[in-house]
C-alpha cells in the first residue's frame, strides 16, 4: 500500500471508533449531561480533552502553512472537517490530499 492509500484508509476508518462509542453512550439511555459534562467528566477526560484541542488548533496552523506553501486549495475543508466529522477524519484527508498535490506537481 502506498502512503497516500494509507491516509485515505485512515480517514475512512477513523471516525468510526469515536462514532462507536458515541452511539453505544447515547443508546445506553443515560441521563445527557451535554457535551461538556462528557468532556471534563474527571481529570483524565479533561487532560485528554485539552490534548485534542491543542492538537486541532496546531493542526490548523499547519493546515493554512501547509496549504500556502504548496499552492493547494481548499484550506477551509480540512478546518471544517475536524469540527464536523473530527479530527481523525480531518488529518489523513489533508495528508491523503497533500499527497496526491504533491504527485501531481
Amino acid at each position: 500500500m502506498t502512503k497516500k492509500n494509507i491516509y485515505l484508509t485512515c480517514a475512512v476508518l477513523g471516525p468510526i471508533i469515536p462514532w462507536s462509542v458515541l452511539i453505544a453512550r447515547f443508546s445506553a439511555r443515560e441521563p445527557i449531561t451535554g457535551i461538556f459534562g462528557f468532556l471534563f467528566v474527571n481529570a483524565y477526560s479533561a487532560a485528554f480533552t485539552a490534548d485534542l484541542v491543542v492538537s486541532i488548533f496546531v493542526f490548523w496552523i499547519f493546515v493554512i502553512h501547509e496549504t500556502q506553501k504548496t499552492n493547494m486549495k481548499n484550506a477551509w475543508l480540512y478546518i471544517l472537517a475536524s469540527l464536523t466529522v473530527g479530527f481523525c477524519f480531518a488529518l489523513p484527508l489533508f495528508l491523503y490530499f497533500r499527497e496526491r498535490h504533491l504527485e501531481n506537481k
